[in-house]
């Protein structure tokens, strides 16, 4: 399983910079927050309907951060490493806060209109900077608009669906991304919690790594798949390697 020779083990603050690093070598970078129970749920780690289209796409990217506490430890038990649980929300939290806001274009790219125009006002508003250009996932990505951003500025862009479809999407517009050297995230559904449609985890679910929990019982529709799959975490557990 080769995509695991490349999950992250380090911690955001090491990421942040090792990110950049690599970002300036290429000058593009696609950046994918992986969760176990999207591994399971496209039978990456099961072999058996593999999801192809999916696993070429995260095989393909730069960085793979660990996200939800599943998958460290599926990581811990079959690879013997300790790795850190950089999760979406946290992490572009700590982007923002750690980067000159002059030295970055933010670019958006959301399912609906009304959701990313909010997200994008309350970026602005919260961490005091410019969002470059927003645009909806119902039209496609307007990649000729970005000629007119500074190009001496990092092209930060922010791709957010559901998985496989964000991935699969990123990869097939790969030479737009190469082309306008965009440092690339595939951000789930962070937007929704931008846009306020949805809150955080009180701090206690959060410190007790319980805030997988806090969002199936406040949103158990959107978020009851994610925690069933995850819950075959057990049977990996328990059982031999």
């Amino acid at each position: 399983m080769t995509i695991f020779t490349k999950l992250y083990s380090k911690d955001k603050k090491q990421a942040l910079k090792d990110i950049l690093q690599e970002y300036h070598k290429k000058w593009f970078l696609i950046v994918n927050y992986l969760y176990f129970a999207n591994l399971v749920s496209n039978w990456i780690i099961w072999w058996k309907k593999i999801n192809k289209d999916f696993l070429n796409a995260i095989s393909f990217w730069d960085f793979l951060l660990p996200d939800w506490i599943a998958l460290k430890l599926y990581y811990k038990k079959y690879f013997q490493i300790d790795s850190n649980n950089i999760n979406w929300t946290d992490f572009s939290n700590y982007l923002f806060q750690n980067l000159d806001k002059n030295d970055f274009n933010l670019i958006l790219y959301w399912s609906e209109k009304e959701v990313i125009k909010k997200a994008s006002e309350n970026i602005e508003k919260k961490y005091n900077l410019k969002v470059s250009y927003f645009q909806d996932w119902f039209s496609e990505f307007n990649f000729e608009v970005l000629k007119t951003l500074p190009k001496w500025k990092i092209n930060i862009f922010m791709v957010g669906l559901w998985t496989p479809k964000q991935e699969i999407w990123v990869k097939n517009n790969i030479d737009n991304i190469r082309k306008y050297n965009l440092l690339t995230f595939t951000q789930g559904w962070t937007f929704d919690f931008w846009a306020w449609n949805e809150k955080r985890a009180p701090k206690i679910f959060i410190n007790l790594k319980l805030e997988w929990l806090w969002r199936f019982i406040t949103n158990p529709k959107k978020n009851f798949k994610k925690v069933w799959y995850s819950f075959y975490l057990f049977y990996f557990l328990a059982k031999k390697k």
